[in-house]
């Protein structure tokens, strides 16, 4: 049977969307909430309060100022689809009846609607990768139109470890990096035809959703720079009045997104001056280092390749790069200056950096090819980025089989779960993911928040979960901290050791992940003889 080019086009996005879906089942599972995702990773709560809002408002409006929501507002906005899925399927179930019991399911569980909404990811970092497979069919990037340059470029960006990691989870990195893919494919468009104006509209969509999730998107318009240089140098006033137009429109919606919700954006005039935003500007060297760590434990052999194939690329085949490279680098280097200058330096916020140097590396690659095949250096290259891509491919199967896992902290709630009622068990640190008795919660507000939180004293309000023993525990936040007072009444203190999985410990260098024994989480007891 033959099919017509979209049809045919269609059917392989398609199977390519449920390959795609399929790999990321096992860390976050489908209607069956896997053990990982009892867990919720930081930042992810944010846009779902933003949805809640809105949802309790019944107005876009009701995210608005909302201290919780320390994102774009478009961010909350497209959470929304997420909690009603859940709400509905709960309301189908039996479980709830309305709006005050679906409040209470989910201040006691929020998985069913964190699972809804890392499927927004998923489908984000789907579109991500469209955006690279329409990259590599530019004419500018892949002249000759070769299929295999477009599915290598696919194929390493969707296996790289960070990549397929965030792909996971609900947090802006995944929408940004998608809005960054996509801005360098308008971008392209625009610099081959000024006067598109499909592309620039494009281009103001993107760049204006980009926005809405985070501050961050705007680094990207560094890909507009060479194209302005060179209209301004030519003096292309055709050209440089459609960037007028497009730099005033994406003013007007960036102006919009301020006045819906001011807060997360003005969270950033405190930069520089304050501390607490998470992005203090502080031009040092300890975040240089740190990046410069990271890239060489995670990255060594993608940015050798994707230095040396520039290196060689710029003196063999300079007209064929030089009409694409630095609208893919100009970016990566916008957002490496201002992180590089910021008082926190977690692995992840390199991620955007980590996706150009598979861009830069595939692209450099397709411009040096028919030099390398003349040398017989094709196989030798080709050998190289393939051991790239099986290394990167296995870490991030790596995390995944283990994300699927019964995490430590499972294991942990089933031990205290068996303790009898006389046990005093105290745990240094977080909050564990489990429904607790009242007293456990009233006790963690006051010993571990340094803010009053409304959600403990309704968490204390609640009746038990129908069929869900409560876990009793205490809570300290830091040993050395401990009066002698407890330490005599309580039973059992137990502290975690080693790393969480989503630690940036782990992250620093992917390899941990292969020995969880030295680098994984465990628990010991400073007290008492649980078997833990």
């Amino acid at each position: 049977m033959k099919f017509a080019p979209r049809t045919k086009s269609a059917l392989i996005a398609f199977a390519c969307l449920g390959i795609w879906c399929a790999l990321h089942v096992p860390a976050i599972g489908l209607f069956a909430h896997v053990p990982f995702v009892s867990a919720v990773v930081g930042d992810e709560p944010s846009p779902l309060y933003g949805a809640l809002a809105i949802m309790r408002d019944k107005s876009p409006l009701g995210l608005r100022n909302l201290p919780q929501l320390y994102y774009g507002p478009l961010f909350g906005a497209l959470a929304v689809p997420a909690v009603l899925f859940d709400a509905g399927t709960q309301f189908v179930a039996g479980n709830i009846q309305d709006a005050e019991s679906y409040r209470a399911l989910i201040t006691r569980d929020m998985s069913g609607m964190l699972v809804a909404s890392r499927w927004l990811a998923v489908l984000a970092g789907f579109f991500a990768l469209l955006g690279v497979y329409r990259l590599f069919q530019s004419k500018r990037i892949n002249p000759e139109g070769k299929t295999w340059w477009i599915w290598l470029a696919v194929f390493g960006i969707a296996l790289d470890p960070f990549f397929f990691k965030y792909s996971h989870f609900f947090r802006h990195w995944i929408f940004i990096v998608t809005v960054l893919i996509w801005n360098i494919v308008f971008t392209l468009r625009i610099v081959e035809k000024p006067e598109d104006k499909k592309a620039w509209i494009g281009l103001w969509a993107t760049s204006a959703f980009g926005f809405g999730i985070s501050f961050i998107s705007l680094f990207y318009q560094a890909a507009l720079f060479p194209a302005l240089w060179s209209w301004i140098k030519a003096k292309r006033m055709a050209a440089l009045k459609l960037f007028f137009v497009y730099a005033a429109a994406l003013a007007g919606a960036m102006a919009l997104l301020v006045a819906w919700n001011p807060f997360p954006y003005l969270r950033l005039v405190r930069m520089g001056t304050q501390s607490g935003t998470g992005h203090t500007l502080r031009i040092g060297l300890p975040s240089l280092l740190s990046y410069a760590s990271y890239l060489w434990n995670n990255y060594a052999l993608v940015g050798a390749l994707a230095l040396g194939l520039s290196v060689l690329a710029w003196a063999v085949a300079r007209d064929r790069v030089r009409s694409w490279w630095w609208i893919v680098v100009w970016p990566g280097v916008a957002h490496l200056a201002f992180f590089v200058a910021s008082e926190t330096n977690p692995p992840r916020y390199l991620l955007p950096v980590y996706i150009l140097l598979w861009i830069v590396l595939v692209g450099c690659l397709s411009a040096v090819g028919p030099w390398l095949a003349k040398r017989r250096l094709a196989k030798p290259a080709a050998l190289l980025v393939l051991l790239t891509l099986t290394l990167s491919g296995a870490n991030a199967l790596r995390w995944s089989w283990l994300a699927s896992q019964t995490q430590p902290e499972e294991r942990l709630i089933e031990v205290l779960r068996g303790t009898s009622a006389s046990s005093s068990v105290l745990y240094v640190g977080r909050l564990l993911p489990a429904w607790h008795g009242p007293s456990s919660y009233k006790n963690y507000s006051e010993a571990c928040l340094d803010y009053e939180s409304d959600v403990f004293p309704y968490m204390v309000s609640l009746p038990p979960l129908s069929g869900v023993t409560p876990i009793h525990v205490e809570y300290w936040c830091f040993e050395g901290e401990i009066s002698d007072d407890v330490r005599g009444y309580a039973t059992d203190i137990i502290e975690p050791q080693g790393e969480s999985l989503e630690s940036n410990v782990y992250e620093a260098n992917w390899w941990r992940h292969w020995d969880t024994e030295k680098w994984g989480l465990r628990f010991r007891a400073i007290k008492g003889n649980l078997s833990l």
